[in-house]
């Protein structure tokens, strides 16, 4: 995973973790969102992830 999100932030300047966190909020594990899928929202500080799958 931090091989993926070093290559994306020395690529791209940017490199995205989503937080994955337990039912009492505790962060259980970090997961690598690709730089390529993610996207800007109207919302201020929102980002979002697109799906590329194939239709």
């Amino acid at each position: 995973m931090l091989s993926k999100f070093a290559f994306d932030l020395l690529w791209s300047g940017n490199a995205y973790l989503q937080i994955i966190k337990n039912s009492f909020g505790q962060v259980i594990k970090l997961r690598h969102l690709p730089y390529l899928t993610m996207r800007y929202s109207d919302k201020p500080g929102v980002y979002a992830q697109l799906s590329l799958s194939e239709k």
